[in-house]
């Protein structure tokens, strides 16, 4: 058997959380849990309970202390990159918040690749279900995107199908220069220690969650439509018409 708890996030670093099971036989005895790591110092020597050691043994609880700050757990990505007409690539992110009950703040900054350029007004942030939006725009003094705000719970949600509360980030790029490649990060910061602030964990050395797509620039050769077709072999059927009739006989 085994279950999870949530630590309260008013709770002191330090702090012990002891847990112990009993279970009641068939006799009424009661059989208490013993954790061998564990050793509060007492002996259990009520005749009520059954220790596993002996009368004069310890029955000591699990005990779990509390070491670190870490309340929620990171969010998970889905990036991806389609390459349109006019070498306009579209860059999609969905940001699941799949490690926790409860919603989390979370903090995307996506720059924008090499060889590319921002296009103006094709920035779309949407959240879904619970989940909203606090700040959604390209920083084009950094020529980034970024988008903060809180994204709910899906707990366990592996894709955007399972989610309901997913946010979808979508904007495009230019192609401006030569290249055989694009390649397209994104990173995500969120609150850790569910304080409502997330410089703080960036501050104190947080990872990360990062996302890469890419997209292979293929050489187009342009291609004539059926019209354009038909027109070029009359063309060619007329230029050889006029070159016999200029022929000597």
């Amino acid at each position: 058997m085994y279950f999870d708890v949530r630590v309260d996030s008013g709770a002191p670093l330090g702090t012990t959380i002891s847990n112990q099971t009993q279970v009641q036989d068939g006799s009424g005895q009661t059989v208490v849990s013993d954790d061998p790591g564990t050793d509060d110092g007492t002996d259990c020597t009520s005749t009520a309970v059954n220790c596993n050691d002996g009368d004069t043994g310890n029955d000591d609880p699990t005990d779990v202390v509390v070491s670190g700050a870490n309340v929620f757990d990171p969010p998970t990505v889905i990036k991806t990159g389609t390459l349109g007409n006019k070498s306009v690539i579209t860059w999609r992110q969905v940001w699941i918040n799949s490690g926790n009950v409860e919603a989390i703040n979370v903090r995307v900054v996506d720059p924008m690749p090499e060889h590319t350029s921002f296009v103006d007004g094709s920035l779309v942030c949407s959240p879904q279900g619970s989940s909203t939006t606090v700040r959604c725009e390209y920083d084009a003094q950094n020529n980034r995107i970024i988008w903060e705000g809180n994204i709910g719970a899906d707990f366990n949600a592996t894709d955007e199908d399972q989610a309901q509360n997913e946010v979808v980030i979508e904007f495009d790029t230019l192609v401006t220069e030569s290249a055989t490649a694009i390649e397209n990060r994104t990173s995500g910061y969120w609150d850790r220690d569910g304080d409502g602030f997330i410089d703080d964990d960036i501050d104190s050395g947080q990872v990360a969650v990062t996302s890469q797509a890419a997209i292979s620039l293929l050489v187009r050769v342009p291609s004539l439509s059926q019209w354009g077709g038909i027109f070029l072999v009359m063309l060619l059927a007329f230029a050889v018409f006029i070159r016999k009739r200029l022929l000597p006989a």
